[in-house]
Protein backbone atom coordinates (compact mmCIF):
# COMPACT_ATOMS: atom_id res chain seq x y z
CA UNK A 1 0.00 0.00 0.00
CA UNK A 2 3.09 2.91 0.74
CA UNK A 3 4.33 1.41 -2.44
CA UNK A 4 1.26 2.40 -4.53
CA UNK A 5 1.07 5.58 -2.53
CA UNK A 6 4.68 6.58 -3.10
CA UNK A 7 4.12 5.85 -7.20
CA UNK A 8 0.94 7.93 -6.99
CA UNK A 9 2.16 11.30 -5.24
CA UNK A 10 5.88 10.26 -7.91
CA UNK A 11 3.68 10.49 -10.83
CA UNK A 12 1.48 13.41 -9.80
CA UNK A 13 4.18 16.23 -8.54
CA UNK A 14 5.29 16.53 -11.89
CA UNK A 15 1.37 17.37 -13.14
CA UNK A 16 1.02 19.57 -10.16
CA UNK A 17 2.87 22.14 -12.16
CA UNK A 18 1.55 21.86 -15.02
CA UNK A 19 -2.32 22.49 -13.71
CA UNK A 20 -1.17 25.67 -11.53
CA UNK A 21 -0.52 27.93 -14.70
CA UNK A 22 -2.22 31.02 -14.66
CA UNK A 23 -5.55 30.95 -16.36
CA UNK A 24 -5.06 31.79 -20.27
CA UNK A 25 -1.38 30.82 -19.58
CA UNK A 26 0.40 30.04 -23.24
CA UNK A 27 3.80 28.32 -23.74
CA UNK A 28 4.54 29.79 -26.66
CA UNK A 29 3.14 33.30 -26.98
CA UNK A 30 3.35 35.49 -30.11
CA UNK A 31 4.83 39.36 -29.63
CA UNK A 32 2.66 41.88 -30.77
CA UNK A 33 3.11 42.72 -34.59
CA UNK A 34 0.43 45.13 -35.36
CA UNK A 35 -1.54 47.74 -33.00
CA UNK A 36 -4.66 45.82 -31.91
CA UNK A 37 -6.39 46.50 -28.18
CA UNK A 38 -5.19 43.55 -25.55
CA UNK A 39 -7.72 41.19 -24.46
CA UNK A 40 -9.28 40.83 -21.12
CA UNK A 41 -6.79 39.32 -18.70
CA UNK A 42 -3.84 39.65 -20.37
CA UNK A 43 -0.58 41.68 -19.26
CA UNK A 44 2.21 43.11 -21.60
CA UNK A 45 5.62 41.85 -20.96
CA UNK A 46 8.66 43.79 -22.27
CA UNK A 47 11.81 42.28 -24.10
CA UNK A 48 14.63 44.57 -25.20
CA UNK A 49 17.60 43.61 -27.27
CA UNK A 50 20.85 46.52 -27.51
CA UNK A 51 23.67 46.44 -29.00
CA UNK A 52 25.87 44.70 -31.43
CA UNK A 53 24.02 41.35 -32.64
CA UNK A 54 20.07 40.44 -32.37
CA UNK A 55 18.18 37.59 -30.25
CA UNK A 56 16.56 34.66 -31.87
CA UNK A 57 14.90 32.68 -28.87
CA UNK A 58 14.22 33.84 -25.66
CA UNK A 59 12.56 30.89 -22.26
CA UNK A 60 11.46 32.66 -19.35
CA UNK A 61 11.30 30.58 -16.06
CA UNK A 62 8.23 31.08 -13.74
CA UNK A 63 6.92 29.85 -10.67
CA UNK A 64 5.03 26.58 -12.03
CA UNK A 65 5.54 24.68 -15.17
CA UNK A 66 5.84 24.82 -18.47
CA UNK A 67 8.65 27.69 -19.65
CA UNK A 68 7.22 30.33 -21.54
CA UNK A 69 8.89 30.16 -25.13
CA UNK A 70 8.84 33.20 -27.47
CA UNK A 71 10.91 32.89 -31.13
CA UNK A 72 11.11 35.75 -32.76
CA UNK A 73 13.93 37.48 -34.25
CA UNK A 74 14.69 41.10 -33.12
CA UNK A 75 17.29 43.60 -32.70
CA UNK A 76 17.76 46.32 -31.04
CA UNK A 77 14.14 47.33 -30.12
CA UNK A 78 11.69 46.00 -27.08
CA UNK A 79 8.94 43.50 -28.05
CA UNK A 80 5.64 43.34 -26.26
CA UNK A 81 4.15 39.86 -25.84
CA UNK A 82 1.09 39.36 -24.23
CA UNK A 83 1.31 37.37 -21.27
CA UNK A 84 -2.05 35.62 -18.77
CA UNK A 85 -2.23 37.68 -15.41
CA UNK A 86 -1.35 35.23 -12.73
CA UNK A 87 2.05 34.41 -13.60
CA UNK A 88 4.59 34.45 -10.89
CA UNK A 89 8.07 34.71 -10.65
CA UNK A 90 8.90 35.24 -14.18
CA UNK A 91 11.89 35.74 -15.36
CA UNK A 92 14.88 35.08 -17.78
CA UNK A 93 16.49 31.79 -18.32
CA UNK A 94 18.26 31.51 -21.65
CA UNK A 95 18.46 33.05 -24.94
CA UNK A 96 19.65 32.32 -28.25
CA UNK A 97 21.47 34.60 -30.58
CA UNK A 98 20.13 35.59 -34.24
CA UNK A 99 22.20 33.53 -37.14
CA UNK A 100 23.61 31.08 -34.36
CA UNK A 101 23.19 27.23 -34.36
CA UNK A 102 21.17 25.91 -31.28
CA UNK A 103 18.88 23.02 -30.25
CA UNK A 104 20.07 19.60 -29.36
CA UNK A 105 21.98 16.54 -29.68
CA UNK A 106 19.89 13.56 -27.50
CA UNK A 107 19.52 15.74 -24.57
CA UNK A 108 22.50 17.98 -24.59
CA UNK A 109 21.60 21.20 -25.36
CA UNK A 110 24.61 23.59 -27.55
CA UNK A 111 23.58 27.58 -28.57
CA UNK A 112 21.64 28.55 -25.55
CA UNK A 113 22.91 30.97 -23.59
CA UNK A 114 22.01 31.81 -19.64
CA UNK A 115 21.04 34.76 -18.59
CA UNK A 116 19.14 36.12 -15.32
CA UNK A 117 16.82 38.77 -14.25
CA UNK A 118 14.68 39.74 -11.06
CA UNK A 119 11.67 37.85 -11.06
CA UNK A 120 8.53 39.47 -11.75
CA UNK A 121 4.83 38.84 -10.18
CA UNK A 122 2.02 39.47 -13.12
CA UNK A 123 -0.37 40.04 -10.58
CA UNK A 124 -2.76 42.63 -12.64
CA UNK A 125 -3.02 43.90 -16.34
CA UNK A 126 -0.25 46.34 -16.79
CA UNK A 127 2.92 46.36 -18.55
CA UNK A 128 6.01 44.84 -16.67
CA UNK A 129 9.34 45.27 -17.96
CA UNK A 130 11.49 42.06 -18.32
CA UNK A 131 14.92 43.15 -19.01
CA UNK A 132 17.61 44.60 -22.27
CA UNK A 133 19.61 41.42 -23.64
CA UNK A 134 22.72 42.49 -24.75
CA UNK A 135 23.69 39.80 -27.38
CA UNK A 136 27.09 40.00 -27.51
CA UNK A 137 27.70 40.20 -24.10
CA UNK A 138 25.37 37.06 -23.25
CA UNK A 139 23.93 39.45 -20.27
CA UNK A 140 20.77 41.31 -19.17
CA UNK A 141 20.57 44.07 -17.19
CA UNK A 142 17.15 45.54 -15.72
CA UNK A 143 16.66 49.00 -17.77
CA UNK A 144 14.79 49.51 -20.36
CA UNK A 145 16.48 51.73 -23.38
CA UNK A 146 14.60 55.14 -23.46
CA UNK A 147 14.44 55.67 -27.17
CA UNK A 148 13.23 52.06 -27.98
CA UNK A 149 10.59 52.98 -25.28
CA UNK A 150 9.36 55.44 -27.09
CA UNK A 151 9.59 53.78 -30.43
CA UNK A 152 8.08 51.29 -28.47
CA UNK A 153 4.59 53.39 -28.08
CA UNK A 154 4.57 55.27 -31.14
CA UNK A 155 4.07 51.22 -33.13
CA UNK A 156 1.66 50.23 -30.36
CA UNK A 157 -0.58 52.98 -28.98
CA UNK A 158 -3.83 50.93 -28.97
CA UNK A 159 -2.11 48.01 -27.45
CA UNK A 160 -0.33 50.11 -24.82
CA UNK A 161 -3.17 52.87 -24.04
CA UNK A 162 -4.64 52.32 -20.42
CA UNK A 163 -1.87 50.18 -19.23
CA UNK A 164 0.11 51.18 -16.49
CA UNK A 165 3.88 50.94 -16.32
CA UNK A 166 4.28 48.75 -13.50
CA UNK A 167 7.87 48.38 -12.99
CA UNK A 168 9.36 51.19 -15.26
CA UNK A 169 8.84 55.03 -16.39
CA UNK A 170 8.30 56.24 -19.91
CA UNK A 171 10.61 58.66 -21.20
Amino acid sequence: MLTRRLLLTSLALPLAGCVTTAPGFEMYPQPLLQDQPLPPGKAIILIGADGLGGVDYVQLHHSSMPAINIRHMFASQIIAVPVAVGIRGLRFQVFTRSGQRSGYIGSVGFGYIDIRSAPIDIDRPGLYFIGTILPAQDRAVPEPVPAQLTSLRARLPKALENLEAVNFRWP
